[in-house]
């Protein structure tokens, strides 16, 4: 009987399907699995190092976008605020506004520029200089490439050294706004070769008072954990400023060679004035505002100051 019993047991363990293999089956529904063999994880290098005796900050991937922390002080908990380059913490609608103010500042002024540069001043040259329009724009264009290359470095450590209540950067950005603005207005008059040239001199001066400071606030204000993609939204604005300030102009100058003002360079380089009236204040609002400087330790300009720019 018992015999019976284990045979019947044996027949009934070898009954199965035929595709068992003693482990479940995946439905063929669904995708193959993939084992994943390669992770990303954070590492101390130990090149950039910060702290005391409770913490230590190692900051050596800084431009992955991590620092690493280790505590070893009394407390259960401890929390790392980040802070910006200036010393200050901004929240998160705070992060939010520089985000936007400086994509939107790059689109607001970039547009103009690339109006005047692509379209505008060419036009200008061109009714003015006749047949040697050609040569007169490639020397305004070198001797314009030079006099911004120094300025730059002048602005540069001029903002640097900028001690008032509204800051460092933002004197700076509201007069180049007015400067730049004004010269482009002038420009929109202007029958005389000599003072294109010169009014369009003024114009690039003017534009990098603004530029250089906005770069140098971007570098300030913007904490490093958000900085990656603050500064993709803000060449987001440049590439679409570059691209809408061009087919402006070309909309805008439909009669660019009459002598009135529809239609002609002239209009077009009035409407382009007040859009950058418009972009400096627009900026300056959208920004959280930048606090004073005047309590700041004052330093004398150096010489080295100015040729370190172009390291």
């Amino acid at each position: 009987m018992k015999l019976f019993f284990i045979c019947i047991l044996l027949l009934l363990s070898g009954c199965g399907s035929p595709d068992s293999d003693g482990s479940s089956a995946q439905d063929p529904s669904l995708p193959p699995r993939t084992t994943v063999t390669e992770f990303l994880l954070p590492s101390a290098d130990g090149t950039d190092v910060y702290g005391n005796d409770f913490v230590s900050i190692d900051a050596s991937n800084t431009s992955e976008g991590y620092v690493m922390v280790r505590y070893t002080g009394p407390a259960d908990k401890s929390r790392l605020q980040m802070t910006a380059p200036d010393g200050t913490t901004p929240t998160k609608p705070q992060v939010h506004r520089l985000t936007a103010g400086f994509a939107l500042g790059a689109l607001l002024f970039t547009a103009p520029m690339a109006a005047l540069n692509s379209v505008l001043i060419p036009q200008t040259i061109s009714r003015l200089s006749g047949t040697d329009r050609v040569t007169d724009l490639a020397l305004l264009s070198v001797v314009g490439t030079l006099l911004t290359f120094l300025m730059n470095a002048w602005i540069s450590v001029g903002s640097d050294h900028s001690y008032c209540p509204l800051g460092r950067r933002t004197p700076w950005i509201i007069a180049g706004t007015v400067l730049t603005a004004t010269s482009v207005a002038i420009l929109s008059a202007c029958d005389f070769m000599p003072l294109v040239i010169v009014f369009w001199l003024f114009t690039l001066i003017g534009y990098a008072m603004v530029s250089m400071p906005l770069a140098a606030a971007f570098g300030e204000r913007v904490p490093d954990k958000f900085r990656d993609r603050a500064d993709a939204w803000r060449g987001v604005g440049q590439a679409f400023g570059q691209v809408l300030g061009i087919i402006a102009a070309v909309s805008l100058t439909w009669a660019a060679d009459d002598s009135g003002w529809d239609g002609t360079t002239r209009f077009a380089m009035m409407v382009f004035a007040l859009c950058l009236v418009v972009a400096g204040v627009a900026t300056l609002l959208v920004l959280p505002f930048e606090g004073s400087s005047s309590y700041l330790p004052r330093e004398s300009v150096k010489k080295g100051d100015y040729f370190s720019q172009y390291r």
